[in-house]
C-alpha cells in the first residue's frame, strides 16, 4: 500500500522513529529521576520546561520534546526538553499550522443577523 497511511495502524512513521521514541522515553525517566519528585508509584512532580509550571502527572503524561522541532528544521538527534502533555499537544498543533496555511483558522467578516434591518 502506498501513500500516507500504512494499513489499520494509522499513518506511516518516519524512518528512525522507533529509536527516537526509545531515546525520548529514556530522557523523560532520567530527567524525572534527576529533577523531579516521585509522589506515588508512576506519578511525578516536575517543572515543565515549555510553560515553566510545576505539575504532578503520570509518567506517561510527561513527554520529551525537541528544543527545535524536527518539523521546523531541527535535528532528529537534537537536544530534548521535558514537556507536559498539554504543552506538547499545543506546540505540535502550532508547528503543524505553521507548515500548512490552510489549517490556520481564518477570521471571517462579522455577518449581520438576518433579522436586522
Amino acid at each position: 500500500m502506498t501513500g500516507q497511511f500504512s494499513g489499520a495502524r494509522g499513518p506511516a512513521r518516519r524512518p528512525g522513529y522507533a529509536a527516537d521514541h526509545k531515546r525520548r522515553r529514556a530522557f523523560v525517566a532520567a530527567h524525572l529521576r534527576q529533577h523531579g519528585e516521585q509522589v506515588e508509584r508512576g506519578i511525578w512532580s516536575a517543572r515543565c520546561q515549555v510553560c515553566g509550571r510545576v505539575k504532578t502527572l503520570r509518567i506517561s503524561d510527561w513527554w520529551a520534546d525537541h528544543v527545535t522541532p524536527v518539523a521546523a528544521g531541527g535535528s532528529e538527534d537534537g537536544p530534548l526538553q521535558l514537556s507536559c502533555k498539554a504543552c506538547q499537544i499545543t506546540q505540535g498543533s502550532k508547528v503543524a499550522n505553521a507548515r500548512n496555511p490552510r489549517a490556520v483558522p481564518r477570521k471571517r467578516k462579522p455577518e449581520r443577523h438576518p433579522g436586522e434591518l
